[in-house]
């Protein structure tokens, strides 16, 4: 089958299972929606019903938020002009991903993070399940019955990539620290943004490379009934060695089918100016959209 043929494969199964798809949202939403009612009491008792308060409605100010930086230790510190507005918080991930920033996070947003991810690798184990054996009787219980036996091998799998991650963002580091050092004496900026551009993309062909390795070791993982999370990454690896073009073609395809859903955001996502009550209610509905389909495109890859 080709790269083509197994992303319309992908996709088109994954229609059958768009309940996974939701409630992988709803695990979501269970740890942001607290996360986002803690930063907004601590706007709330910053704010009061003050002057600034009132300011605010007309634009942002970035004298108040210098300050509320310094003020707040809480998930109110994390907030950022770049994440509030259009496709800011997409392009603001991204780098962050790219550059290993998202470790350095504030420590709960961290630890939010994390449950997540625990969360993450419970569900996933059922879902691949379901893909993979998709004529067998579904039932509650099963599908439970399922996320439990898998979570264990999933965060063990989990585990095993991290060194590999981080070798990635060491390197990173030390390619950017010798561009960083090579531009102090540049008599021009161009050699020094080539240069830039040469590691950004490196680093982030290596990084879609680990990725897509324990992409298919989950599968494998579930799909040949492995035990042994060691055993299903280095058989995803030696996949992925197999057949480079393809593996690289289906990862690539979908990569580009995510820049869609940012396209809608950044087309009704929160923007300056929004002050009417179905202005937010739009960017709302337009994040959530973007979620869902984020969360479908990645069940399609791994489908």
């Amino acid at each position: 089958m080709s790269s083509l043929g197994a992303i319309i494969r992908g996709l088109g199964q994954t229609l059958f299972h768009l309940g996974w798809v939701l409630l992988l949202w709803l695990t979501l939403m269970s740890v942001a929606v607290p996360a986002g009612l803690m930063v907004a009491e601590e706007l709330r008792q910053d704010l009061g019903p003050s002057l600034e308060h009132q300011a605010l409605r007309d634009g942002f100010d970035m004298g108040w938020y210098g300050e509320l930086r310094y003020r707040r230790e809480g998930l109110a510190k994390v907030l950022e002009p770049t994440r509030l507005v259009a496709a800011g918080p997409f392009l603001d991930n991204a780098e962050a991903w790219l550059q290993g920033d998202l470790f350095r996070e504030h420590p709960a947003l961290l630890g939010l993070g994390a449950l997540y991810g625990l969360l993450w690798a419970f569900l996933l184990g059922g879902a691949l399940d379901r893909l993979a054996r998709p004529s067998q009787l579904w039932t509650l219980s099963r599908s439970f019955e399922s996320c439990g036996r898998y979570v264990g091998r999933m965060v063990r799998l989990a585990l095993l990539g991290a060194p590999f991650y981080y070798l990635v963002y060491r390197l990173a580091g030390w390619l950017l620290r010798l561009v960083a050092k090579g531009a102090e004496s540049a008599a021009s900026e161009t050699p020094v943004l080539l240069a830039l551009v040469a590691v950004s993309a490196a680093v982030a062909l290596a990084l879609v490379a680990v990725r897509t390795v324990f992409d298919y070791a989950k599968v494998i993982l579930v799909t040949e009934e492995r035990s042994s999370a060691l055993g299903a990454a280095l058989s995803g690896a030696g996949f992925v060695l197999r057949h480079p073009i393809k593996a690289a073609g289906i990862q690539g395809g979908f990569l580009a089918l995510g820049v869609l859903p940012v396209g809608l955001y950044h087309a009704f996502g929160p923007g300056t100016g929004q002050g009417t009550v179905m202005a937010v209610i739009l960017a709302f509905l337009a994040g959530q959209a973007v979620l869902l389909i984020r969360l479908y495109l990645r069940l399609a890859l791994l489908a």
